[in-house]
């Protein structure tokens, strides 16, 4: 018979565990969200689905996604435009695959906050504090997954804009993170920001309250990495201060224009 080392039993572990947690998540958020799947079109729906010619186009092209991302109402947000336009393209005016991307969004950012909050808990200034850091996250996770306040985002349809921009805005931090935790100046570490950013980009062509992400990742470095009684450590804060709000004011601009600024 075949004996496993330590480090097999942990990584079996861990997989179970990780299995464990997607059933949870899936199976807590699909029952507290299943009746929510017939329900009708409403307020800003009108405006951005159902009366939105750019989102019925009869033949599947990059054209017709370009025409249904760039000339909808909410003309900056494209993905859940393009995202809109599937669901047309699949399914018309049927609202039971629009709750369905909707629930999947939801179930995706909280599997995402789970792994944000476990690495949370097990950065090297928080590491032996937490016995049960995998129990916390978890616990974490559902408290944010199944919470009332979530129902605005899931169960209307509109509100995907908020659903992705978070999805994508927790992704980049979590990718921040584990640049961060990498060691020296490897090419995964590079990887891992380069994805950062992607995401950052992809939170923006969401939606734009998502222009903040940069002062959130400012303050995560500030209580999590930074020894602010060191030289060093007040000199790479300032230096990512003076670049977040240089990036909240220059995503502003261009978003808002001048007149709004001014």
């Amino acid at each position: 018979m075949e004996v496993l080392s330590k480090n097999q039993y942990e990584q079996v572990g861990n997989r179970s565990h990780l299995l464990f947690v997607v059933a949870v998540v899936v199976v807590a958020v699909t029952i507290a969200y299943l009746n929510s799947f017939h329900v009708p079109f409403v307020f800003d729906d009108a405006h951005n689905i159902v009366n939105n010619p750019h989102l019925k186009f009869l033949s599947f092209s990059f054209s017709s996604l370009q025409k249904a991302a760039t000339e909808s109402p909410s003309h900056w947000r494209f993905l859940p435009n393009i995202s809109f336009a599937l669901n047309y393209y699949y399914g018309g005016q049927n609202v039971f695959g629009y709750h369905l991307v909707n629930l999947v969004l939801h179930i995706s950012t909280a599997l995402v906050f789970y792994f944000l909050a476990l690495s949370t808990l097990r950065l090297p200034i928080l590491i032996g504090q937490y016995k049960y850091a995998r129990e916390i996250a978890l616990f974490g996770t559902m408290l944010w997954a199944v919470h009332p306040v979530q129902t605005n985002a899931v169960t209307y349809i509109v509100q995907r804009m908020t659903s992705m921009a978070a999805f994508f805005s927790v992704s980049a931090l979590l990718l921040y993170v584990q640049g961060r935790l990498c060691c020296g100046s490897s090419l995964r570490r590079y990887l891992l920001y380069g994805a950062s950013f992607v995401c950052f980009g992809m939170a923006l062509l969401s939606k734009e309250n998502s222009a903040i992400l940069p002062v959130v990742v400012l303050a995560y470095e500030i209580f999590f990495f930074q020894e602010l009684a060191q030289e060093q450590g007040w000199k790479r804060t300032l230096a990512m201060t003076v670049f977040a709000v240089t990036c909240v004011l220059l995503i502003g601009w261009l978003f808002l224009g001048r007149v709004h600024i001014d």
